[in-house]
């Protein structure tokens, strides 16, 4: 089944309002980037599942299309500890630090 997410109107956020993103989903080439700010584990769970839906949707698995390759999402890498969630993680070569919310190049 769809994961329906709600998404804010971009057009309503600015800083009068007060509205900020709190949860982004980018997706360059076949590098899905999630970014959420909480430290609700139910909120982890729920955004973790969201991607591996999300990357399932734009690339089913082998027993969805009948083809020969591997399943997109590889349990080996996330055994290895790609895909953690973490207050620090480098993507696309910028550092993002969610606790003092530096990025740097």
């Amino acid at each position: 089944p769809d994961v329906p997410l709600a998404l804010p109107v971009v057009a309503d956020m600015d800083r009068k309002s007060g509205k900020c993103f709190l949860q982004l989903l980018e997706v360059y080439a076949d590098d899905f980037i999630q970014v959420v700010q909480t430290s609700d584990k139910n909120v982890l769970r729920y955004c973790s599942r969201a991607l591996m839906h999300g990357i399932h949707r734009v690339f089913p698995t082998p027993a969805v299309t009948q083809h020969n390759g591997k399943d997109p999402i590889l349990i080996k890498k996330l055994m290895e500890g790609e895909g953690v969630w973490d207050i620090q993680k480098e993507i696309l070569r910028w550092v993002i630090n969610g606790a003092s919310r530096f990025i740097q190049l």
